[in-house]
């Protein structure tokens, strides 16, 4: 006995320190609205599985871009991912939505997911490199809708009195400026809104700066995917050692990977709040209500007709 003490006092310090890592904030005042809605990935959107894919070189199109075929010869309109069509869809039918800004180079809110905008535009270009009035140049998967900017979407939602959930996209050292122009933008609005980032610095200004907004890490198994991280701070990110100085109100973790030991603590034991992305199915959006977990979801429309986007969209006969 004398001999396994140690070990357990050891075993026992370290998990207690594991605990102190990634320990959330609890009990936000807003969650329990949070918690009665569903959030559509990028808007609901309906655009071609196509639409997904990468150029070899994310920042040079393919030509003719990879959704070219698909959405020309798509039997119903395409409603791109991000746009204000997908969003004002959401926003009609009930649900929340998540979706993406980054900062422009005189300072815009632009919302969209890549900084480069090869695969949804089919032009090379950099938001961060480019003005708010070159942006708009840009049509989204050869269609008619330009990419919008915050305080575009932010009157749908305010309207319909459901959450957006806001992914800070950080260029470099930018976090602090576009965190605050993020918030300044939505500040303007009454729009119900939580603001999540993969980066910690955004939510360490928000925890120092606006400390009333509900906040999340985004993360995933960068152990996997290294995304051109470091391996330090792939160990960091995906197992939330960096909680303890952020201490989020939820983690957004990638559905698959959801199992691993630093979120089921984190919101698990601990008491944190979980949103679970890229649901797919009503069977995983399902599973993940079941666990107690928002769900982010994509390619189909819950507790209705599920369209099941996992092929490309229907096309009409030629």
């Amino acid at each position: 006995m004398k001999i396994f003490l140690p070990v357990i006092v050891v075993l026992a310090a370290l998990f207690a320190l594991l605990c102190f890592l990634v320990a959330p904030r609890r009990g936000h005042k807003d969650w329990a609205f949070l918690r009665q809605y569903r959030f559509a990935h990028r808007g609901l959107h309906r655009q071609p599985v196509s639409a997904a894919d990468y150029p070899a070189d994310p920042a040079v199109p393919d030509v003719p871009p990879r959704w070219a075929e698909d959405v020309a010869a798509a039997a119903e309109p395409v409603l791109p991912e991000n746009s204000l069509a997908a969003f004002r869809r959401a926003a009609e039918a009930g649900f929340g939505a998540e979706l993406d800004v980054h900062l422009t180079r005189d300072g815009r809110l632009a919302v969209v997911h890549d900084s480069e905008l090869a695969r949804v535009t089919g032009r090379a270009g950099s938001v961060e490199k480019l003005t708010w009035r070159e942006l708009g140049d840009y049509r989204l998967l050869g269609t008619g809708e330009k990419i919008p900017c915050l305080e575009e979407v932010l009157p749908l939602f305010e309207a319909s009195g459901t959450p957006l959930v806001v992914e800070i996209k950080t260029c470099g050292a930018n976090f602090a400026e576009v965190t605050s122009a993020a918030v300044a933008c939505l500040d303007g609005f009454h729009a119900r809104c939580c603001i999540e980032s993969f980066d910690p610095r955004v939510l360490l200004w928000l925890r120092r700066n606006r400390p009333e907004i509900v906040r999340g890490q985004l993360s995933m198994d960068f152990m996997r995917e290294p995304n051109g991280l470091r391996l330090s701070q792939r160990i960091l990110a995906t197992n939330l050692l960096i909680d303890f100085k952020t201490r989020p109100d939820f983690i957004a973790y990638e559905f698959g990977a959801r199992r691993r030991l630093a979120v089921r603590l984190c919101c698990g034991l601990l008491g944190g709040q979980e949103f679970n992305w890229t649901l797919r199915s009503m069977t995983d959006l399902a599973q993940a209500e079941r666990g107690g977990r928002l769900g982010i979801f994509e390619r189909f429309v819950p507790d209705g007709t599920e369209t099941a986007f996992e092929k490309p969209l229907a096309v009409a006969a030629k």
